[in-house]
């Protein structure tokens, strides 16, 4: 298929895991673009014009125009708020996943070394590789879900795009050494807790393909 091939959402309930892949891979390029122009344009009045002319009114697959606002049935939230059988005192499913608290660790030790240790020239930079931990992070959380992995296609593509912001976040922990030696102390710990992150990432990654051949 071509790589500007978009899948049709109304039809997500067949996509194959390289529709869910595409879409999410459209939906990070969208964002990435999105964050470079706010850094960009973002002080300047009418900026939020300015962005969305940039963007040329585009969104991803994954957002559709309802997106932006959900109507909840008040009978529904009250079935919600009735449900005992869950116990959520320890938190959600993948609150509890060993790759997800590292990496949220992570996340909030690299916003105190942004605050705190990198000088304001590299600070761009810093926080460059704090939008990949987010999306990284929203991704997780998407492929974790409630440990039931109904979908396994779409917890698989959800894996596979949360690997690549990892690896693109410990590329750019790598450059920030090359900016300034004297970063490598801290940089070199970083990337040592996001190797590991990335191991058992991969580890879900393959969990997550057995269940897809076990749907064939």
């Amino acid at each position: 298929m071509p790589e500007d091939y978009t899948p049709e959402w109304s039809n997500n309930r067949n996509w194959t895991e390289y529709d869910w892949e595409m879409a999410m891979r459209q939906s990070d390029e969208f964002a990435s673009k999105y964050f470079d122009l706010l850094q960009k344009y973002g002080e300047l009045p009418g900026s939020d014009d300015i962005i969305l002319q940039k963007l040329d009114g585009k969104t991803p697959v994954l957002m559709d125009d309802g997106d932006y606002y959900v109507e909840f049935d008040p009978e529904e939230m009250a079935e919600i708020d009735d449900d005992s059988e869950e116990d959520f005192s320890l938190g959600l499913y993948y609150e509890n996943h060993a790759s997800f608290m590292l990496l949220r660790q992570v996340s909030i030790g690299w916003c105190n070394i942004y605050a705190t240790f990198l000088l304001p020239e590299h600070r761009k930079h810093g926080v460059t590789i704090l939008f990949h931990l987010g999306r990284a992070l929203a991704h997780l959380i998407g492929s974790l879900g409630d440990g039931n992995y109904e979908v396994p296609a779409s917890h698989l593509a959800s894996a596979k795009r949360a690997l690549d912001q990892v690896n693109k976040a410990i590329g750019l922990v790598d450059q920030l050494t090359k900016l300034r030696p004297a970063y490598k102390k801290v940089t070199t710990a970083i990337n040592k807790h996001l190797t590991e992150i990335q191991g058992k990432i991969v580890d879900l990654v393959y969990q997550l393909k057995e269940k897809c051949t076990e749907n064939q």
